[in-house]
């Protein structure tokens, strides 16, 4: 990394399992904010069982540059947002700052602040109770939407780019996969309508009746004791502490999502050099190769976290016929799908895109 120009903070760090956890960890280590504000929100949730597990030593730095970190519990107030915005030119934030009053704070202090968002809860227009306090920079993690939060940005004169959420190639080993005999699906923490699509890959493992062998791994403990009951022959891995070790074993990742988004498993997948089965739609048919993309049909499902969002169903038997597909493979030609997925894992590596990130958070800087 070249020497840092900007003073850059980091506000809104998570430190459990989450994505946002993931994101935000990453970012932490490779881009080495001066300061960092670390967030758990875990004890907020009523349910005990659902509190997810915390890894405050994630947040340690190992060169011997001078930085400041800071643990919150619950929801920051405004002295914590104003102690951490002294001597900061530019703060990155994914998704949540928590406590809208961030915002106008930093403009009021001249700190200028770039948000990561998540196109699900994006309610910074049309009649929102905080579209007067919008970010200096909207960043977009995918391509998903983003035509239309592009028309947004432009109709308030605001700042919007496109930078792919980066993997950390270092920290997920590269494997040479010359044979597709089991078949990953991440459920994580279930999302409204089984976004990541769990059943339907329970189904086509079910439909493939033995043909197939499948592993899920899940931070609920209610879904997998019913995968356990329902589906017996799928193995089921629950609240694994090295989310990397996801990525040791293994094939090819399933992932028939329901609705698009930011895909952190995707890209982990890829940087192990496993193929990643999906659903034909945006983003990852901007990004992955047609062959490992299967059809799927919008359904009448009604969903609007903020906007509406269209849901869809992958075929399940189309889903079960590409998963014998890459079983039936000669080890050359599953090799050759490996180090496509190395390539792609490759072209989004923090290697390749903190230098971006760099650039873009300077020229904020700039305005």
């Amino acid at each position: 990394m070249t020497q840092q120009r900007v003073r850059l903070g980091l506000w809104g760090a998570r430190m459990d399992n989450s994505g946002l956890g993931m994101q935000t960890w990453e970012f932490f280590r490779h881009m080495k904010p001066i300061k960092t504000v670390v967030i758990d929100i875990s004890q907020l949730d009523p349910i005990p069982a659902r509190r997810l597990k915390q890894y405050p030593n994630r947040y340690k730095r190992e060169d011997n540059e001078r930085y400041f970190i800071r643990y919150i519990q619950g929801i920051p107030d405004i002295y914590d947002i104003r102690q951490f915005l002294e001597d900061l030119d530019v703060v990155f934030i994914a998704e949540s700052a928590y406590n809208m009053s961030f915002y106008p704070i930093a403009k009021e202090l001249g700190v200028k602040v770039a948000v990561q968002y998540n196109y699900e809860f994006f309610d910074w227009f049309k009649g929102s109770m905080w579209a007067g306090n919008p970010p200096d920079l909207f960043i977009a993690p995918s391509t998903w939407h983003y035509e239309e939060v592009q028309t947004l940005c432009e109709e308030k004169n605001l700042k919007h780019v496109y930078l792919h959420c980066p993997v950390d190639r270092d920290k997920i080993k590269r494997r040479y996969i010359d044979s597709a005999n089991t078949f990953v699906h991440i459920a994580g923490r279930p999302a409204e309508h089984d976004r990541n699509g769990t059943y339907t890959f329970l189904e086509a493992i079910t439909l493939a009746d033995g043909d197939l062998k499948g592993v899920v791994y899940t931070q609920d403990k209610k879904l997998a004791n019913e995968i356990k009951r329902e589906y017996p022959s799928v193995d089921v891995k629950y609240n694994i502490s090295d989310y990397t070790d996801i990525y040791k074993k293994g094939s090819v990742l399933v992932l028939p999502r329901k609705y698009g988004g930011n895909c952190l498993p995707m890209n982990e997948a890829l940087a192990a050099g496993m193929p990643v089965i999906m659903s034909k739609l945006s983003p990852q048919i901007d990004f992955l190769p047609e062959r490992w993309l299967v059809p799927a049909k919008k359904t009448d499902i009604e969903f609007a976290p903020r906007f509406k969002l269209d849901v869809y169903e992958t075929d399940v038997i189309s889903l079960m016929m590409r998963m014998r597909w890459f079983k039936s493979l000669d080890d050359k030609t599953m090799r050759e799908q490996s180090q496509i997925a190395d390539d792609l894992a490759e072209s989004i590596s923090w290697k390749n895109m903190q230098p971006k990130y760099q650039e873009v958070l300077e020229a904020l800087c700039q305005l």
